[in-house]
């Protein structure tokens, strides 16, 4: 709220006009009290947020997800119309999101065999993380093979926790942050 009323009144009001980015970031440093260098880092790239560390600011302990025994590629396939396999999302910092596999993509073969959504969901269980499969994509009209080493995956559950005894600052973060 500081922040919009800032840049309504500066800008808005006074120059009848809107505030460039070099502005917009000038005011939200300025209601912070400093630089706020990492925030827009993550703000203008698709780099991972460190949660861990953002929570604990609050006296938070983050627990990261339980990672499973089963083998996880990281793609959400369906059928296309003509029955094959067919790529509908990668998750980020997934297996398939780091062989290049798009939404789209049209898998043509999983280790040397033509497959469906289906026989390939099956083909994924008889794997560990670790093993390493060939897939033949075909996308906008040529193909390509690429190699990817399956993962483990993810429970995705995440729990927040308060730390046994955390400091002032961090006690009077978590208190405005959770409205007591």
């Amino acid at each position: 709220d500081t922040v919009m009323r800032a840049l309504y009144h500066r800008f808005h009001k006074k120059l009848g006009r809107g505030w460039t980015d070099g502005e917009f970031r000038a005011v939200c440093e300025e209601a912070a009290g400093g630089p706020l260098t990492e925030i827009f880092a993550y703000a203008s790239t698709t780099k991972d947020v460190d949660y861990a560390k953002y929570f604990a600011y609050a006296g938070l302990e983050f627990e990261k997800p339980e990672i499973l025994p089963e083998a996880f590629l990281g793609a959400v396939v369906e059928d296309g119309k003509d029955g094959r396999p067919v790529v509908g999302a990668t998750e980020p910092g997934s297996p398939a999101r780091a062989a290049g596999l798009n939404a789209g993509d049209i898998i043509a073969s999983w280790n040397g065999e033509a497959k469906n959504s289906a026989s390939l969901e099956a083909s994924l269980k008889s794997h560990k993380p670790g093993d390493r499969i060939k897939l033949e994509i075909e996308r906008n009209g040529s193909t390509r093979m690429c190699e990817i080493n399956l993962a483990n995956r993810l429970k995705k559950t995440w729990m927040l926790r308060p730390v046994a005894d955390p400091d002032p600052l961090a006690r009077v973060i978590q208190d405005g942050w959770l409205g007591r």
